[in-house]
Formats: structure tokens, C-alpha cells, sequence
């Protein structure tokens, strides 16, 4: 992994600002001092405070070298941790996706009684089915478009109170799970 880290990449996750590609804000030094570390390909120097770093170094101190049996067992607990998390978003995702193809396939399936209801009508004026399906869809409709809206998070919908945010719905979703274990 340190070989295709370049210096400033290094720089970057321990905190200094990058400043340009061979300057950087020292996170070391305190004042308002800007730019005082020059970098090259694998050494950093710091020409306020002295502090000097190459990438061995640098990555060592981030937890980043391979050879190094904490920084190995650190990234293997942070990717285990990583592993669970996105597990846990793929079900919530998994969770969002079918609520919103089941609204969508009850609005479309009662969308396309109501057109056929419709053409019959135009016809057949006192056809009760036709009348029952145009009332359904009616009746139906504004709920299932809120139901979408609420699942996908809509701005400024005129089916909902007030938008939803996805940690909204991913929190919904978390008491559901939590309820059932």
C-alpha cells in the first residue's frame, strides 16, 4: 500500500493542508505561519519548527505499513468495521428499493384500471366496475405518491409535510430492525 502513497498523499491524511505540490501548512508548528513545509517525492522538512518526516516514516506513524503487526491488525479491525456498516447500508438500500418498486407498481397497476375505467366510461357510462376502478385510483393516489416521496426523499413535495431526509428514513428503518430483535 506505501508504494502507491506519494508524499503528499501521506501529508494529506495526517492533517497538513497542501499548499501547491512541493508546500504544505505545518500541523506541528503553532502561529499563523503558512507554507513552511517543503515537500519532494519521499521527505518532508519543516523549516519553522524542524520537524522532518520521509514516507516510511510518515506511514508507519499513520498505521499505513504493511510490515508494521498493530498497523495490520488495525486495518483489519477498521476494514471488519467497514465490512458491517456497509453490509447494514446494502439492507437498508435493499429495504428502500422494494418499498419504492411495491408503491410504484400499485400506482402504475391502478393508474392503467383507471385509463382502461376511463375509456370505458366515455362508452359505457354506467358501468359500475369502471366506476369502482376510477374511484380507487382517486382515492388511492395521493397516498401512494406520498408513500414515493417519502422513500425517495423528494424536496418540496406537495404529498408531504415537510421533506425527508435520508438519515430520516435510514433512522425509520433502524427501529423497525431494532423492534424485531
Amino acid at each position: 500500500m506505501i508504494a502507491t502513497l506519494s508524499m503528499s498523499d501521506l501529508l494529506e491524511r495526517a492533517g497538513f493542508r497542501l499548499r501547491g505540490r512541493n508546500r504544505a501548512d505545518c500541523i506541528h508548528c503553532s502561529g499563523s505561519a503558512i507554507a513552511t513545509v517543503a515537500l519532494t517525492g519521499n521527505v518532508a522538512y519543516c523549516h519553522r519548527c524542524k520537524w522532518t518526516a520521509n514516507t516510511i516514516m510518515l506511514a508507519k506513524e499513520l498505521g499505513l505499513l504493511s510490515t508494521d503487526p498493530e498497523s495490520r491488525r488495525q486495518r483489519r479491525a477498521e476494514a471488519r468495521e467497514i465490512a458491517k456498516h456497509r453490509a447494514t447500508i446494502r439492507r437498508f438500500e435493499a429495504w428502500r428499493t422494494a418499498c419504492i418498486k411495491f408503491y410504484s407498481a400499485k400506482l402504475r397497476r391502478l393508474g392503467r384500471q383507471a385509463a382502461l375505467a376511463t375509456q370505458v366510461l366515455n362508452k359505457y357510462p354506467d358501468t359500475e366496475p369502471a366506476w369502482d376502478a376510477l374511484a380507487r385510483f382517486c382515492h388511492e393516489e395521493g397516498k401512494l405518491n406520498q408513500m414515493l416521496d417519502f422513500f425517495t426523499c423528494a424536496k418540496a413535495s406537495p404529498w408531504l409535510d415537510k421533506d425527508e431526509t435520508i438519515l430520516d428514513l435510514f433512522e425509520l428503518w433502524k427501529g423497525k430492525v431494532d423492534a424485531k430483535h
